[in-house]
């Protein structure tokens, strides 16, 4: 188990430059197959226009130093969305985003996803939190396929 000092709400003033920071280098780790993943345009639609309108969340180790993050907006139905689930490229596989998607499943029930069909490592770690597909499309932005994941409210 990670060293999780806490989950709290995001603070667009106090935690927006370690956040980029975080989705800077984990979105190019993960989605190389995008030019310019992590920077530019891409960086600016996220601190722009993304962080604003999501209802994120972030997870700071024993020395409150944040180390992840995710961004929740409304999902199909009845559902709550994960726009974005990223953790320090230095502390995946550490339990930050196990902690993360059992907090938003806690709070919000039933969660859906979109994930990179190219993206191996993030596909592995959703269908271990217990998500399933549920059907594919081509991203029109990347030309990239989506997959559509769920993972339905556990009583």
């Amino acid at each position: 188990m990670p060293d999780v000092a806490s989950i709290r709400p995001f603070d667009l003033g106090q935690d927006l430059d370690a956040a980029l920071t975080i989705w800077s280098a984990a979105a190019a780790a993960a989605h190389p197959f995008i030019e310019g993943e992590g920077t530019g345009e891409r960086l600016a639609k996220v601190r722009d226009i993304y962080f604003p309108m999501a209802e994120s969340y972030v997870v700071e180790d024993e020395d409150t130093k944040l180390t992840g993050f995710v961004s929740l907006i409304p999902g199909p139905g009845n559902t709550t969305e994960i726009g974005g689930l990223f953790v320090d490229p230095a502390r995946q596989g550490s339990g930050f985003g196990q902690a993360l998607v059992g907090y938003c499943a806690r709070a919000k029930g039933t969660l859906t996803l979109e994930v990179f069909e190219k993206n191996e490592t993030a596909r592995r770690f959703y269908d271990r939190a217990g998500f399933i597909e549920e059907s594919r499309r081509r991203d029109p932005e990347t030309g990239h396929v989506l997959i559509r994941k769920t993972r339905l409210a556990r009583n």
